[in-house]
């Protein structure tokens, strides 16, 4: 159990709505402090569709088929007025409104082909609310009608739209075969547009899976098809998947480089829309950098663009991001308002997923500040509607942040049984990503639990799947957990073997916050060997890089690690020193957590100084801190052995 110290988890994550995805998943370990913490953990968590990439990922879907039969020109002036109303109410995003004029149609008296295109339009728009269990079910409607009557093109459009409900789902061999089928029907008919549509959906389903190198090769198709027809709509939105990849690799800058090529061309053709969600990718990608207000300067402008079209979607997803920038640069309250008006618009417009997603973000900002029932409160609210609207991912997700939790409050029992049921689903969704999740994440459990070869081979497991799909960031996540491992066995070469693979990783794929926590967790390592001038230079280069990419709660941890050396070194006022920067740094961003553990340090200091007055202050707002949080039994228990021992029960 390595002396009995509480786990920390910090995980900020934005999820999607369906269309015009902006996406960013990050998870980041806490360090040690004495009397308190193991050495930081890397952990994950299953992702929410598309998001592939484990730290952060901008998904640019190809739009819907579209089919309409004759009905802008129907001959019936009432139909054809109404089906004209419910195309511009789509238009304006307004789809529940756009539905009912559908139905409206459907009440007079139609063709087959009618009906088929109805229901169509109908099943876009509930894949634009985030319901894709109805949308599902009016493509199915739409298939049948189509083969019955020998439709083609309206077959076509029903099995790749269905296809990216699949994908959404994260059934993927599911949304593979839908896809192909209408590949094979748009080549039949010489339709070229949905023939570059089919294959960028293809591509990202590739993407998804691992198979990058797969995804590239039908990204390039496409672009080949829309540049030959003519069609820039297409040509940006080949570009960005493109782009996707190479920010999978982590090669950062060629996915800036076709990011900015889709936003020339949005920008050059007027699509506002794409416009917004290029500005949206650019962010991410310094968002990955670590360069928080370059990216929110590129989310405020997408967020401008959504609100000036009308777009409440786009506009609910561009604050979901900047919520989760607020919470990577520890400006908790700002992070919470962001993701609550994002909330907010999820449920004026009726869109679940969007909903579930906000949830699940402040649920992160609730446990990031301690507060462990309000962040199950959240996670379950999000757990409720996944499983309403059948979206197994959501619902793996949901399962391993309530893991977390459990974890974190010491019921490590209830931890495992939440992480293999979203292991489970992972699993059976074909869902490589979300289940070296969970594995890691259970290799987490077993650590704790002292259990450390289990613990290895949940590590090993994960990071063999990582390594299968091209997944860096997981592979540095498991590597540095495997280190973590080995050095409470007393391996501490092999600890420091892994934790500089880790490091050499995250430095090459661009990933300062990883760096900075391989350079902590090496500085651990000498810590435990006795080199603390090995230590205090690891610390030192860690706490520079906080600081240059503007991680106030990194720069805390920092200052606490070195506070722990110079403690070591019998240095008491330069411990005290850096505890109280450290102290000072978590009372300004809001994290009851860090203040406890700062102000315990502190006490403790104190009492080796014989400064008894002042460190039973201390002390005693720490275990008074520790109480109100609800969690991290050891701490309360040594916080309040130590003021026993100070005469202060």
């Amino acid at each position: 159990m390595g002396n009995g110290r509480d786990w920390e988890f910090y995980l900020f994550v934005v999820v999607p709505a369906i269309i015009a995805f902006l996406t960013a998943v990050i998870f980041v370990g806490r360090w040690l402090r004495k009397h308190f913490r193991k050495p930081a953990a890397s952990f994950t968590l299953p992702p929410i569709p598309p998001g592939v990439d484990p730290q952060e990922l901008a998904v640019k879907l190809r739009g819907l088929a579209d089919y309409v039969d004759g009905l802008p020109t129907a001959s019936e002036e009432q139909k054809r007025n109404l089906f004209t109303k419910a195309r511009a109410e789509q238009e304006k995003h307004h789809h529940n409104t756009a539905i009912d004029l559908f139905k409206s149609c459907l009440s007079l008296e139609s063709s087959a082909k009618e009906k088929a295109a109805l229901h169509l339009q109908m099943g876009n728009s509930y894949l634009h609310l985030g319901e894709p269990g109805h949308a599902l079910a009016a493509y199915q409607f739409v298939l049948s009608k189509a083969r019955q009557c020998g439709e083609i093109d309206a077959e076509g459009a029903a099995l790749g739209n269905m296809g990216l409900v699949y994908a959404d789902q994260g059934k993927l061999d599911k949304a593979l075969t839908h896809y192909h089928q209408a590949l094979d029907i748009h080549r039949k008919i010489g339709n070229p547009l949905g023939e570059a549509q089919d294959l960028g959906n293809i591509g990202l389903v590739y993407h998804r899976k691992g198979e990058l190198d797969k995804a590239l090769t039908h990204h390039h198709q496409a672009l080949d098809i829309d540049r030959k027809i003519g069609n820039p709509l297409g040509e940006a939105q080949d570009l960005g998947n493109i782009g996707l990849v190479y920010h999978r690799k982590g090669e950062l800058d060629k996915a800036l480089t076709h990011y900015h090529q889709a936003l020339d061309i949005d920008r050059k053709i007027g699509n506002p829309v794409g416009e917004a969600q290029d500005l949206g990718n650019i962010g991410l990608v310094y968002h990955r950098k670590g360069e928080l207000d370059k990216a929110l300067t590129h989310y405020h402008q997408a967020l401008d663009i959504h609100r000036k079209i009308e777009n409440p979607l786009g506009e609910a997803q561009g604050l979901g991001n900047m919520g989760i920038a607020y919470h990577r640069k520890g400006e908790l309250d700002k992070a919470l308002t962001h993701h609550q008006q994002a909330l907010d618009i999820y449920r004026k417009i009726g869109n679940p997923l969007g909903e579930a997603s906000a949830l699940n973000n402040m649920g992160l900002v609730y446990a990031d500040q301690g507060k462990l029932d309000k962040a199950l409160t959240h996670y379950h609210q999000a757990l409720d509607i996944h499983r309403k609207i059948g979206n197994p991912l959501g619902e793996a997700q949901g399962l391993g942040n309530i893991g977390l939790v459990y974890h974190r409050k010491g019921e490590l029992d209830k931890a495992l049984t939440h992480h293999h049921q979203a292991l489970d689903i992972d699993r059976k969704i074909g869902n490589p990503l979300g289940e070296a999740s969970a594995l890691n994440n259970m290799g987490l459990v077993y650590a704790d639990q002292g259990e450390l070869d289990k613990a290895l081979t949940h590590y090993q497991q994960a990071l063999d799947i990582d390594r299968k799909i091209g997944n860096p960031h997981g592979e540095a996540s498991a590597l540095n957990n495997m280190g973590l491992v080995y050095a409470n066995q007393g391996k501490l070469d092999k600890a420091l073997t892994h934790h500089q693979q880790a490091l050499d990783i995250d430095r090459k794929i661009g990933n300062p916050r990883g760096e900075a926590q391989g350079l902590g967790n090496i500085g651990l390592v000498y810590h435990r060997k006795g080199e603390l001038d090995k230590a205090l230079t690891h610390y030192h280069q860690a706490l520079d890089i906080h600081r240059k990419i503007g991680n106030p709660l990194g720069e805390a941890q920092g200052l606490g690690n070195m506070g722990l050396v110079y403690d070591l070194k019998g240095e008491l006022d330069k411990a005290l020193t850096h505890y109280q920067q450290a102290l000072d740094i978590d009372r300004k961003i809001g994290n009851p957590v860090g203040e406890a553990e700062a102000l315990g340090n502190m006490g403790f200091v104190l009492t080796q100084k014989k400064m008894v007055s002042k460190a039973r202050d201390c002390l005693r707002v720490s275990y008074e801190l520790y109480l109100k949080l609800g969690a991290f039994p050891d701490s309360l228990a040594k916080v309040k052995k130590a003021l026993d021992e100070l005469g202060e029960g």
